[in-house]
């Protein structure tokens, strides 16, 4: 899958887990950029892997333990030191693609920085969304790993270097649900994580939060972060993120995720 004009090999890493709805659309976006992909699978019960290996991708398995350790897992895997980091739900342009192209033929300018910084916009469904904490962010995903590695948070991990990064224009699409139904099954199963993560709260502190932090974290989104510009969708997202406010509490009173 190499492309002749490329001077510097890069290794694209993607981690799966029941990803079956993603990770065709994942792998066609790449193109002919990849020297190699390797998929890590979680333990996928669905048709990932098949669709994956159906790709041309190389498939390694090792249980889940934590997005930031699963990740780092898969990075060790490269054989390549230049790592572009995918996650299933995310889709390369064919802006990116041409950027990053451009930057692979480039060895001096490329090695200037350990790290890329890459634009990432934010889609609920099919729809676009620009407001309420979900407009374009950047992401450190195009690295030397030799030089970089992902902190081993449990959830909502990054990526480390103490040096320079820079950015490459072209942005990634990501299409995290594609129904309410999953958004809510998707961020339940995160503030379970979180929870782990997090020390016991008193109960006096824990329905002072559940009391005022959703609607806090409601009007945050709404209306001071422009969410209503989003329309339908963006009440909707406001909504639920009050209400996940309110579950990440609750889960730290759970018995059994006390430490």
């Amino acid at each position: 899958m190499t492309d002749l004009g490329q001077a510097v090999p890069v290794s694209i890493c993607i981690i799966t887990g029941n990803e079956e709805r993603n990770i065709a659309a994942c792998l066609d976006s790449l193109g002919n950029i990849p020297d190699e992909v390797i998929v890590l699978d979680g333990g996928s019960q669905d048709r990932t892997v098949e669709i994956a290996l159906s790709k041309g991708a190389v498939i390694y398995r090792h249980p889940f333990d934590g997005f930031g350790a699963q990740k780092q897992r898969a990075v060790d895997l490269a054989r390549n030191d230049w790592v572009f980091f995918l996650d299933a739900d995310e889709r390369m342009t064919e802006s990116l693609r041409g950027k990053l192209s451009d930057l692979l033929k480039s060895p001096d300018l490329l090695c200037q920085k350990a790290a890329y910084k890459v634009s990432r916009i934010n889609y609920f469904g099919n729809r676009r969304i620009d407001h309420g904490g979900w407009e374009e962010d950047h992401l450190i995903r195009f690295f030397n790993r030799k030089k970089t590695s992902f902190d081993g948070k449990i959830v909502h991990e990054e990526i480390r270097t103490p040096e320079q990064t820079g950015k490459i224009e072209g942005p990634l699409n990501h299409f995290p649900v594609s129904s309410i139904e999953e958004f809510i099954q998707k961020n339940l199963r995160y503030a379970r994580m979180k929870a782990e993560t997090k020390k016991p709260i008193s109960p006096f502190s824990a329905i002072f939060l559940m009391i005022f932090s959703p609607p806090a974290v409601f009007l945050r989104m709404y209306l001071l972060r422009l969410g209503f510009l989003d329309g339908l969708e963006g009440f909707v997202l406001a909504s639920l993120y009050g209400f996940f406010s309110f579950m990440k509490v609750l889960e730290r009173l759970v018995p059994g995720n006390e430490r």
